[in-house]
């Protein structure tokens, strides 16, 4: 801990005592100290304005630099994101400069509260004492000197010889000295302590203004940064959905890259303008040239309603007669080779200005040739395709699938998360599209059971209509671009309007199954605060869906953007577009609306039910829901030994395995047309098994290891207490829908040995513990496991682990 200064008593000045002399050089020396911590700071401080303004210029610079940043966007208009964030930045460049303005600011009040005032204190009391310091010692040593000298002279005597005090000139003089000395040490006391107090504030005030200027100046700045708040995060916001269109466009890319470059080397490169365009030879024919001569040219070709055109873009200096001017091409056959020297040639016949021409090109090998001669309808045989052929048309079978998968969706709610969103079960949506074409099909069509029909996998067969089944898209290729642009409108009433005009434009049929799907979408966006599904999600799900280019190019990978905006568009407005359209249809069922569902019934457990002994009879799918609720009232009312009746099966062939949610679900809910692994070994036992045509059932999910029971051995087949007639078989010839086909019987699921199987199924494993496989995948070693309706076998990489019992069948 250090010591304070002892203080300055003026009474000290009479006696000038060398402790007083003590004190003043200890305050002195503080002094000194001080000084050189001043001068420092002065020295620093212009340091760190200089420094300050230095980089206050090239912020500002920066920020500049930043104002003249501006995006070149792929495409012929920028969107409203792209727009957002040019935007942006000049808004962050305004904020830098503004930064940069109050930062000058700060240094300014810094260099005149802070600067100046340290060196004007230093200046004025600090040179002032060492002046009154050297005052001091002057004023000391002139003192001494003459009491030294005073003090040596002897006394005067009197004239009279009596003895007393002579008064003479020096002793006033010496007592003139020693007040004005007395005084100096007086007034020099005074400096010094008047000094040291006043560094108290002198010094600290301009520190406590320089915080002051600091915390003025970070307050404004940050003023400034929460006022621009709202656009930096909403600018952020922007570039991540830039970043994730990015990737998605990215991988869409390689994809398109891939592809055309296949398609480049069998001459089938398309654009959207030109049906074709190439290099080409043309044989040049001019007189005063000696023999034939060939130049190279870029051929463009193109067709205007009923006409054919081509365009010769010449790349020689010295055109021939191809012209950059388009040409009617009259007829195009193949060169005979008898005729020509050159290979992979053929013959236009053109028109220009009422000239015809005849002009003699060559492909760049047999295939370019061949697709010469396929565009220009040439009568070369044409052996490649430009395009595949798609039958798939909007009819009234079509409609009619559409809006029966859309009003079971609606009926059963639309807050489920991600509807549309979250695929559904593809091997069940494929066979569906396999149905549509089928009018009887689709009229039979039963997605009352919310187990085999889930909510998402009817979601996802209305997208695969639309994007697969569907041989032009709904707003057909014709508008595509019609479209795009219209998206580009930033006023959005003449969006809508220009819009409506192209909807309105639309055939019959595209416009008809456009207003049954826009409407569904906007009561799915109206939910979007459960189902998480706002009208822009819709739009980036149904956008390639709805919309795209007759022929992919990185252009139309850049669209994407519009097509989806495009849908959105109209789900938000869907009355002004299709107006009355959701008038004519019912509002959606929500949760609250909703009666007990199946999956909430009390049906009695499958694992108790014992099989009839009467031999089991097939069922069609027609009558498959009737005959299935007769049986289960059978069973309710039957004795307390007996069980329900034997459910009629289908093929395990025809019904894709269920989605993974069902698996894990089912050990709470078993469905109806499940049968236990115990049952099916009673069936067996009692020879019954082996004329079954089972419904391909779930598998059940694995108990853990504290719910986990020891299985029991099968019991003996016994008769039952009660039986039931079997119901009449269907007329033979009456058409399966898509749930009646049918298949060989399956064997039974358990064995005692090790035995060889096949799966049936796709499935992915969900446990460490259990295997994935593929459809068609062989096991070995197939035994009886712990688990219920689970088997333990071993794959082709002889990995060994658990598969559902009813994914699998045995190989003799």
């Amino acid at each position: 801990m250090t010591t304070g200064l002892p203080p300055l008593e003026y009474s000290d000045c009479f006696l000038d005592s060398p402790s007083f002399r003590e004190t003043i050089a200890l305050y002195e020396q503080e002094l000194e100290s001080n000084t050189k911590v001043v001068k420092n700071l002065v020295k620093e401080c212009d340091n760190m304005i200089q420094k300050t303004e230095e980089f206050s210029r090239v912020q500002q610079s920066f920020g500049h630099a930043l104002s003249q940043f501006h995006f070149k966007t792929i495409g012929t208009e920028q969107t409203e994101d792209e727009q957002r964030i040019s935007t942006s930045l000049q808004s962050f460049s305004r904020l830098l400069l503004s930064i940069e303005d109050y930062r000058h600011n700060m240094l300014n009040a810094i260099r005149v509260r802070l600067l100046k005032t340290l060196q004007q204190f230093r200046i004025e009391h600090m040179k002032k004492t060492l002046e009154e310091k050297k005052r001091f010692d002057d004023a000391s040593k002139k003192y001494y000197a003459f009491l030294d000298n005073f003090l040596s002279t002897k006394p005067p005597k009197r004239k009279d010889g009596n003895p007393g005090v002579v008064d003479v000139p020096e002793n006033d003089q010496f007592e003139r000295e020693k007040a004005q000395f007395r005084q100096i040490s007086f007034d020099y006391v005074c400096h010094l302590q008047d000094v040291h107090a006043q560094k108290h504030f002198e010094l600290v005030e301009p520190i406590i203004g320089y915080i002051t200027d600091i915390s003025t100046f970070l307050h404004q700045a940050y003023e400034e940064v929460c006022s621009l708040r709202p656009q930096i995060e909403g600018a952020q916001f922007k570039v991540q959905l830039l970043r994730e269109t990015h990737e998605s466009e990215q991988e869409k890319a390689y994809h398109l890259k891939a592809q055309v470059i296949e398609e480049g080397q069998h001459g089938m490169v398309h654009h959207p303008e030109y049906v074709k365009q190439g290099l080409v030879m043309i044989l040049d024919k001019r007189r005063g040239i000696a023999g034939h001569h060939w130049q190279k040219y870029f051929c463009q070709f193109r067709k205007e309603e009923k006409r054919k055109m081509v365009k010769f873009l010449c790349n020689q200096k010295s055109p021939a007669t191809p012209t950059d001017e388009w040409m009617e091409v009259k007829d195009c056959v193949r060169a005979k080779a008898e005729e020509i020297e050159r290979r992979f040639c053929f013959e236009l016949k053109c028109s220009l200005k009422g000239a015809e021409y005849k002009i003699i090109l060559q492909g760049i090998g047999q295939e370019d040739r061949t697709s010469w001669l396929q565009v220009m309808e040439g009568r070369e045989p044409v052996y490649s395709s430009l395009r595949a052929l798609e039958t798939g048309r909007i009819n009234a079978v079509g409609y009619k699938f559409v809006e029966k998968c859309i009003n079971t969706i609606e009926e059963r709610g639309l807050e489920e998360e991600g509807l549309y969103r979250r695929p559904g079960v593809l091997a069940k949506a494929n066979k569906l599209m396999k149905e549509v074409s089928d009018s009887n099909a689709v009229e039979n069509m039963d997605f009352s059971d919310e187990i085999e029909w889930d909510t998402k996998t009817l979601a996802s067969s209305v997208k695969a209509y639309f994007a697969k089944y569907l041989g032009e898209p709904v707003l057909t290729f014709e508008r595509h671009y019609n479209f795009i642009n219209a998206a580009k409108i930033n006023d959005t009433d003449e969006k809508c309007k220009s819009i409506q005009i192209l909807i309105r434009e639309l055939p019959k049929p595209n416009y008809d199954i456009l207003s049954l799907l826009i409407p569904h979408l906007r009561n799915i966006a109206d939910l979007s605060s459960v189902n998480l599904m706002k009208a822009s999600n819709l739009g980036v799900c149904f956008g390639p869906t709805l919309m795209r280019p007759e022929h992919e190019t990185v252009a139309s990978i850049v669209d994407i953007r519009y097509q989806n905006i495009i849908v959105e568009f109209m789900i938000s407005h869907v009355d002004e577009l299709f107006p009355g359209a959701r008038e004519d249809r019912p509002y959606p069922r929500t949760k609250g609306m909703k009666t007990t569902s199946k999956l909430s019934r009390s049906e009695p457990s499958i694992r108790n039910r014992r099989p009839p002994p009467a031999a089991p009879v097939k069922i069609s799918a027609a009558n498959f829901a009737k005959r299935s609720q007769e049986q289960r009232a059978q069973s309710m009312i039957g004795s307390a030994s007996s069980s329900s009746s034997v459910l009629p099966i289908v093929s395990n062939k025809d019904i894709p395995p269920p989605p993974v949610s069902q698996r894990q679900s089912v050990a709470l809910t078993p469905p109806a047309y499940s049968t236990s692994g115990q049952d099916r070994n009673i069936l067996h036992e009692s020879g019954q098994f082996d004329h079954l045509e089972s419904k391909k059932p779930v598998p059940t999910q694995r108990q853990t290891s504290v719910q986990r029971i020891a299985p029991q051995p099968p019991p003996t087949a016994t008769k039952p207490h009660s039986q039931s007639s079997p119901p009449e078989p269907p007329p033979s010839e009456a058409k399966p829908s898509i749930l009646s086909r049918r298949s060989p019987p399956s064997p039974p699921v358990k064995p005692s040995t090790g035995r060889r199987a096949k799966a049936l199924f796709d499935c992915e494993a969900e446990d460490e513990l259990e295997l994935s496989f593929r459809e068609d995948e062989i096991f070995i070693n197939v035994v009886e496991s712990e688990e219920p309706d689970w088997l333990q076998a071993t794959n082709s990489s002889g990995k060994r682990g658990l598969v559902p019992a009813n994914y699998i069948e045995w190989l003799t």
